[in-house]
């Protein structure tokens, strides 16, 4: 009974087995090599050789993944030839007497590494881009076509001046450096400064709807680079729109002048107290100045507020 049992299954292995070979005899079946092909890989496989036709698609996709050989390592052409193709399928155990191979012969070429100019510059490039602040004006490459497998590079920045970049570029091939280039740069510095959005009057308060931050690749000196530092100040002249805006254009509003007096504000929770102190500096909205409380004798560190107002931050009063 037992017997009978494990002749079933492989009497349905037998069936579809048969059933499968048949279909793949009577199938047309047909490889053509093709003329020449670039490879970048080790393992040839029928697909890369070749065009495979078949009625039965099963069949076909199962031949465009049957191994052919291996590409030498140190080779960079390789020449397929119809008995290789057919060595191969007999490994596969395929009757290829159903089968038609077309082609003399497919010229597999190693896919080599080319290093050139252009390709020196954009590796250099892709390397400057960790530098934010500077706009490449020129790479200056000395002429090289090194052409091959198993090429290495290394990139490397030698020196830095205001104007250049000095960069040292190395060629390895398998390990062994075959090639030293320098490579030298053209920049200028990219800043961002403070512009004036709208014409701004002179007298008029700068305020956060007035200016923007712009790229900027001239002389940054006298410039402003930060919008808060410009905020409270006044217009000491006409500026118009689209303007870096430099020191000279604007003029401070001290809110609290040095020497005047001023209410100081205390608050501690439900604790209210205001007192009158001097001012020892001067001072902008929202700027932390030294006061003198004028009762206790005390300096004390003061927030300016608002027009000879102060709220006290810190120590005691």
């Amino acid at each position: 009974m037992r017997c009978l049992e494990r002749l079933a299954p492989l009497s349905l292995n037998i069936i579809f087995l048969f059933v499968f070979t048949v279909g793949v005899a009577n199938a047309s079946t047909q490889i053509k090599l093709k003329g020449e092909v670039v490879l970048d890989k080790k393992d040839i496989l029928i697909k890369d050789i070749a065009v495979v036709k078949s009625d039965n698609k099963r069949f076909q996709k199962f031949l465009n993944q049957i191994f052919v050989k291996t590409f030498p390592e140190n080779s960079y052409e390789e020449k397929i030839y119809p008995e290789d193709i057919k060595d191969a399928l007999k490994k596969n155990y395929i009757d290829i007497s159903n089968i038609y191979i077309s082609g003399n012969y497919t010229v597999v070429k190693r896919k080599l590494e080319i290093i050139n100019q252009l390709k020196i510059e954009n590796d250099v490039r892709d390397y400057l881009k960790k530098y934010r602040n500077i706009e490449i004006l020129s790479i200056s490459v000395p002429k090289v076509n090194i052409k091959g497998t198993g090429l290495k590079k290394e990139i490397l920045e030698r020196s830095r001046t205001n104007t250049h970049i000095y960069m040292t570029y190395k060629i390895f091939k398998d390990g062994n450096l075959i090639k030293r280039l320098t490579i030298p740069v053209a920049y200028k510095k990219i800043s961002y400064v403070v512009f004036s959005k709208t014409d701004i009057r002179k007298g008029e308060y700068i305020t956060k709807d007035k200016v923007y931050i712009k790229k900027y690749t001239g002389n940054t000196r006298y410039l402003y680079t930060d919008i808060k530092e410009l905020l409270g100040k006044k217009a000491k002249i006409n500026i118009k729109e689209n303007t870096p805006i430099k020191e000279f254009m604007v003029i401070p509003d001290f809110l609290v002048q040095r020497g005047s007096n001023v209410k100081i504000i205390y608050n501690r929770g439900i604790i209210h107290i205001e007192l009158i102190g001097r001012a020892l500096e001067n001072g902008q909205l929202n700027q932390i100045i030294k006061v003198k409380n004028i009762s206790s004798g005390k300096v004390i560190p003061c927030r300016v507020i608002g027009r000879n107002q102060v709220l006290f931050i810190g120590g005691s009063l």
